[in-house]
């Protein structure tokens, strides 16, 4: 699962996003409410930074998976 990135202030021409990665707790049996509480703030964090110009002028976008509370699901299924 992801979510769409923070709002960028225009981009110039092939400027690229830094993406930033998170593991989240979003559904069951995982604590989704805390994970909803960590993803309003890491997309606040992200559009401030992003209203400010970005880092270096290049935007954050934000890249959430979903975990679950499930290490399987946090390591993609592998082993």
């Amino acid at each position: 699962m992801t979510t769409p990135p923070s709002p960028p202030r225009a981009k110039r021409a092939g400027e690229s996003a830094i993406q930033v990665g998170a593991l989240v707790p979003l559904t069951r049996p995982g604590w989704v409410e805390a994970g909803r509480h960590l993803l309003a703030g890491l997309e606040l964090a992200a559009g401030e930074v992003n209203a400010a110009g970005g880092i270096a002028g290049r935007p954050l976008e934000l890249v959430i998976r979903d975990t679950a509370a499930d290490p399987r699901k946090a390591r993609g299924g592998r082993r």
